[in-house]
């Protein structure tokens, strides 16, 4: 039988001592922790300013974190999504949801996978792919794709600290290419162009959490290089921005990551047709993204001087080009895209099922 305990936190009358509150649930939390048990927090929703109640709330809410253990002993799956709907009315949007388990992860110095609560999966997978990988109780279990099915959400279980044993990938595929739109995935997915070739990846516009680091996991155990296709316009560039390099400003942590993402469109020379103009706030929004490309390259610059001085970093010259490239690319798009005030999208393409499959292989095979 699974241990739980339980912190009550009561607001009710008079707000409650933010440090003795905290410090209640540290305490509860971290014994739950070293006990494998589950925890729960349950809040008395609070009174709100000059609001007054006729009768006191009869039910407080139950926040339960399951842990690691229970998840895998009972295959279930807490969300932080299922969370928020425990009580909307209590936490008002997902993001006090987030910032909750955030502070809770950040004082305890664990992930929120070791709490049992996972992020919601966003992103698809299609190809065909095996990974063979050692679970929380040391069971060896397998995760495989095949390109004769569906495409697939990305796992929970990539947000754990599992073990990976191996990635086996069949020898006639040649890529990993990650696509923001949904719209052009599954379009791709239909085609037998991609199904003995390429693993399709997509994040439905900007990626999550887990399809992030499904990349990452492609990138360490394949020496598989990953395309990706966005919109020339603001969003696909900034959308190409996160998943390079996430949502980090850290030089030195981008850097370690050794992301091999490289950019390989859309570009807005290669259309003949289909341009659209361009906003005044997309403007805006491309001058300060410019700007903020361009302090990363001076500081990648920098950075690049100071390894070539002393030899003792991990990163090699290749991994520096890697960099150049994607930041110059995304800073020329941005540069044509002033001159000329219009922009392109992959939805011109999506329209001709055989142009956009030209075009990507075309592409890829440029590179």
């Amino acid at each position: 039988m699974t241990k739980t305990r339980s912190v009550y936190i009561e607001s009710d009358i008079r707000p409650p001592d933010p440090s003795k509150v905290l410090q209640c649930i540290l305490t509860s939390v971290e014994m739950a922790l070293l006990d494998c048990s589950s925890v729960q927090l349950i809040f008395s929703r609070p009174l709100l300013q000059g609001v007054t109640f006729r009768k006191r709330p009869s039910r407080p809410t139950v926040i339960r974190f399951p842990g690691k253990k229970e998840c895998w002993k009972f295959s279930t799956v807490t969300t932080r999504r299922d969370l928020y709907y425990k009580d909307v009315a209590l936490f008002r949007n997902q993001a006090t949801i987030d910032a909750l388990i955030e502070q809770l992860c950040d004082s305890l110095g664990v992930k929120g996978s070791d709490l049992g609560v996972f992020p919601s999966q966003k992103g698809l997978i299609f190809g065909s792919i095996s990974i063979i990988y050692k679970n929380l109780v040391g069971k060896e279990c397998c995760y495989q794709l095949s390109s004769s099915e569906k495409s697939q959400l990305t796992p929970n279980w990539f947000s754990n600290d599992v073990e990976i044993l191996s990635v086996r990938i069949p020898p006639t595929i040649r890529c990993v290419i990650v696509l923001e739109k949904d719209a052009v995935f599954k379009r791709l997915c239909e085609s037998s162009w991609a199904q003995d070739q390429y693993i399709l990846v997509t994040g439905k516009g900007y990626p999550d959490h887990l399809t992030r680091q499904f990349l990452d996991l492609m990138m360490k155990h394949t020496s598989l290089k990953v395309y990706g296709f966005f919109d020339s316009d603001i969003y696909g560039l900034l959308i190409a921005n996160t998943y390079k390099y996430g949502t980090s400003q850290d030089l030195n942590k981008m850097l370690l990551e050794k992301n091999r993402l490289q950019w390989a469109g859309v570009e807005i020379l290669d259309y003949t047709q289909g341009h659209q103009p361009v906003r005044p706030k997309e403007i805006q929004l491309m001058t300060s993204l410019n700007h903020r490309l361009g302090d990363r390259i001076k500081l990648l610059t920098k950075h690049r001087e100071y390894v070539d001085t002393c030899r003792t970093h991990s990163n090699t010259e290749q991994d520096f080009d890697i960099h150049f490239r994607f930041l110059y690319k995304l800073r020329r798009e941005i540069q044509i895209s002033h001159y000329f005030h219009y922009k392109c999208e992959m939805n011109v393409l999506q329209d001709n099922l055989q142009s956009i499959e030209n075009y990507i292989h075309q592409k890829i095979a440029s590179l």
